[in-house]
């Protein structure tokens, strides 16, 4: 409840820090569920039936208001964040580089006076330059010009606050009714907050991508997605070895209007098996590599299977004992390794590559997948674990996507190959873990990603 302090919100977060403990020397990743953070953030552009999936626009479509007001080599915005009641909860500073989004971080409010507040605020700013992160972005001598996007009362104490802070940053001008006005926005009121502007923008079509259409939106912030939800889902789900949190939140991020509320739900029940004792928390570092992995093969993949990742989280409901360490995918993949160079993507351009963007792309009707894992925990029980493990199998077989699916490996490592070649021998030891490795081939939809809107 540290960045989250009401109840109506669920609420996961994952610091990873070197062995010296630094307090600053922290990655803090943070996954969100719950309807409450979206409805008073997003009504204005529920009531204009744009897709709520805009959430994750907001501080990328603050780089089209920057090029409005003649952004600077490099600007930190900062806004509230209110909730149902219009209390603000929580600020959000966004870092950008020559009008680019760079970092965006959520600073908590633990005090209850407007004073207090900005106080809390000015001193998340002051540490900014001391982040692992945002030290490698800012040079230690520059000054960060600041445009304030809060309500009137609230930016006059924080111009009298960062007054302190002269050395650092820079006040603009930039309060929420002058960027209202820079935009176009007509009968703005001060009580409007950020929300009204985020609308106003996305209505328009006033955000970054050449390609914007409404029903298409998904599209437009695919790539915003994956740098940011999936890596953060993957990150705390691989980590905590819940991978069917990871393949959940990330349909999160890629679902149509009429089906948010019930993603939303789903993920929240996944992110609140993250409220377990602390020591769980520690989890051996090939977890960690494997989550990494996966959520880089994602990132760089020449095409985001998004059926792919619905079907892997469908077929993974009442397996929760399976941790999938590999994943591979592409037209070709035969016989070779997961790591073979033949079976490498290639670099993701997220907007050029999406069928729905090129009609010139023609999808291929099948995409094949390959994926690696164990049965975890395990204990010892061979007979046991290759017969759960062959349910799992015939649950991908049910499913009307699989096209095909086909067994390499099950917990005794007897593969073909090493059973020709005498690999195998009676006086093996004992397998400390349960692994496996599965082929399927998948049946793709022409567009991925976009449904239906109802």
């Amino acid at each position: 409840q540290q960045f989250f302090p009401t109840a109506s919100l669920s609420q996961a977060r994952l610091q990873l820090q070197e062995k010296q403990g630094r307090k600053d020397d922290r990655v803090l990743f943070t996954a969100v569920g719950g309807v409450a953070i979206l409805d008073h953030l997003l009504s204005d552009l529920a009531r204009q039936h744009i897709p709520l999936a805009a959430i994750y626009s907001l501080p990328l479509a603050m780089e089209s208001l920057l090029k409005r007001v003649g952004p600077q080599a490099h600007t930190l915005i900062v806004h509230e964040i209110k909730d149902d009641a219009g209390n603000i909860i929580l600020f959000r500073q966004s870092y950008y580089q020559a009008g680019k989004l760079a970092l965006s971080r959520l600073n908590r409010i633990g005090s209850q006076s407007a004073e207090s507040h900005i106080q809390d605020l000015v001193d998340e700013l002051a540490r900014t330059r001391r982040y692992l992160v945002s030290s490698k972005l800012l040079s230690p001598r520059e000054m960060l010009p600041i445009y304030c996007l809060l309500n009137n009362m609230y930016r006059k104490l924080f111009s009298s606050a960062v007054s302190g802070l002269s050395d650092d940053f820079r006040l603009m001008a930039g309060s929420c009714g002058e960027f209202a006005r820079e935009i176009g926005l007509k009968g703005y009121a001060p009580e409007d907050g950020i929300g009204r502007i985020m609308a106003h923008v996305v209505a328009r079509g006033q955000v970054p991508g050449r390609h914007y259409r409404p029903p298409r939106v998904f599209n437009e912030y695919r790539l915003m997605r994956i740098r940011q939800s999936l890596i953060a889902a993957s990150l705390v789900a691989g980590t905590l070895g819940l991978t069917g949190g990871l393949f959940n939140l990330y349909n999160v991020s890629g679902i149509s209007e009429h089906h948010l509320s019930l993603q939303i739900t789903e993920a929240s029940n996944q992110l609140a098996l993250l409220g377990r004792d602390p020591p769980q928390f520690d989890a051996p570092p090939a977890q960690v590599e494997a989550a990494v992995r996966i959520a880089d093969q994602v990132r760089h993949g020449a095409a985001v299977p998004d059926t792919l990742f619905r079907i892997i989280s469908l077929s993974l409901r009442g397996f929760a004992d399976l941790k999938i360490d590999e994943l591979a995918w592409g037209e070709q993949i035969q016989g070779e390794s997961i790591s073979s160079p033949a079976v490498e993507t290639a670099t993701l351009d997220p907007l050029l590559n999406d069928p729905a963007m090129n009609e010139a792309a023609a999808p291929a009707p099948g995409i094949t997948l390959r994926l690696r894992g164990v049965l975890s925990p395990f204990n010892g029980d061979l007979r046991r674990a290759i017969a759960h493990i062959e349910s799992y199998v015939d649950r991908l077989r049910s499913l009307p996507e699989v096209m095909e699916v086909e067994v390499l490996q099950l917990p005794l490592d007897v593969t073909p190959t090493s059973s020709l070649s005498g690999e195998v021998g009676s006086g093996r030891k004992t397998e400390s873990k349960a692994q496996f490795e599965i082929r399927l081939k998948i049946r793709m939809e022409r567009d991925d990603t976009a449904e239906t809107s109802a």
